[in-house]
């Protein structure tokens, strides 16, 4: 699955934080990290493995040295991701616990948004190769 890692710190674009954060979600396979962008808005691209029987991480806490940051994750070409669990295969208006919760008055704001699903993206070979893809099972 291709995730977007946003908010990352120039200073932080690093083989290390791609380990770190891949490492977090499941496992990295791939990275593009594009070569356009100033520091404010800036993303790296990840293929990750993850276990989607579990709700998807909205972000992630990142440690670096003494310095820690919130990173923001998106999700390109998601299909159906209920934003009432996180979780893909359904979509909240047919989620039977939401129903329930809904009937006893116990229904939970949102935690999750359309705001998870990134802009999709398709990247051509020679897109990558100017962006700058790292394949990481070498």
């Amino acid at each position: 699955m291709w995730v977007q890692v946003w908010n990352v710190p120039l200073h932080w674009i690093s083989e290390d934080v791609r380990c770190k954060i891949g490492q977090a979600l499941g496992g990295t396979v791939d990275v593009v990290i594009p070569g356009n962008g100033n520091k404010k808005g800036r993303y790296m691209r990840l293929k990750v493995m993850m276990n989607i029987s579990k709700p998807l991480p909205r972000g992630k806490l990142i440690k670096l040295g003494g310095d820690t940051t919130w990173v923001e994750l998106r999700y390109e070409n998601l299909p159906y991701v209920c934003f009432y669990c996180g979780i893909l295969g359904h979509n909240e208006k047919t989620f039977v616990q939401r129903a329930k919760d809904i009937r006893s008055d116990t229904l939970k704001r949102d935690p999750f948004g359309a705001w998870l699903k990134a802009e999709n993206r398709v990247a051509s070979a020679d897109n990558q190769r100017h962006e700058g893809v790292h394949n990481m099972s070498k």
